[in-house]
């Protein structure tokens, strides 16, 4: 394959509270969507949104990718 950059996916959907606000999350990555590896691969990271209605759950916020 060489070192030719690939693109990696992610996905994340955006949560609304029920006065229709917005719940953010401080992530981790941030300026992290395109990385090196020490044996020169190269990856950029493209992400999706997704806008859910009407949904109902417990929040999880997983430690490894969020700093609040």
């Amino acid at each position: 394959m060489g070192h030719e950059p690939i693109i990696g996916l992610g996905g994340t959907t955006l949560v609304f509270n029920n006065k229709k606000e917005l719940l953010l999350n401080l992530r981790r990555s941030g300026k992290d969507y395109y990385f090196e590896y020490p044996n020169g691969d190269k990856m950029c990271t493209v992400n999706v949104l997704f806008k859910a209605l009407n949904y109902s759950s417990t929040i999880k916020v997983l430690e490894d990718e969020s700093k609040e």
